[in-house]
């Protein structure tokens, strides 16, 4: 078996007693504590900082990496000409606005009759079905009164005095 977070002081023989009403058990094993090897009794190396160039580098083979084959024909392509893609830019026709003059109306006219109406449909109850309905039922006539649970008392007892105990004095 493999016990965790121990110490070596933890090392020898461990005695569990177990007591109850049958009688007393007693049990021992012998305890043995071996170190691992773990990361804590390494010293850690200092940290060296990375240059400017050193990190462009990096990201320079990171994206070869990545791109494989195609960033060698990313840069073979020919690169845009700004002006000439200004020029078509321009040259296009206007774009539309998003709101169209169709869409404004849509929203700005008023509601005619048949639209509130059918509104206060939707609000109306319904009737319940006839399994939910429930039965009348007519209540009698009679008096009220304020509801007042029972008051409950107590059984009187006479209460003597108890006797004196003398404490005797620690020999």
């Amino acid at each position: 078996m493999t016990i965790s977070k121990t110490k070596i002081s933890d090392a020898g023989e461990i005695v569990v007693i177990a007591k109850n009403s049958e009688g007393e058990v007693l049990a021992s094993a012998m305890l043995d504590v071996y170190q691992t090897k773990d990361f804590r009794h390494v010293k850690l190396k200092p940290t060296s900082f990375m240059t400017i160039d050193e990190l462009h580098e990096r990201e320079v083979r990171w994206q070869k990496e990545v791109l494989g084959s195609l960033g060698e024909a990313f840069e073979k392509a020919p690169k845009a000409d700004q002006q000439k893609l200004m020029r078509i830019e321009r040259s296009k026709s206007p774009t539309e606005p998003l709101e169209s003059e169709e869409l404004i109306e849509k929203f700005t006219k008023p509601k005619n009759e048949q639209f509130y109406n059918q509104l206060t449909y939707i609000e109306t109850t319904r009737p319940t079905f006839e399994s939910m309905k429930l039965e009348d039922v007519t209540l009698k006539p009679g008096h009220i009164e304020k509801y007042e649970p029972a008051k409950e008392t107590m059984e009187r007892v006479e209460l003597r005095a108890a006797p004196k105990v003398e404490k005797e004095a620690a020999p």
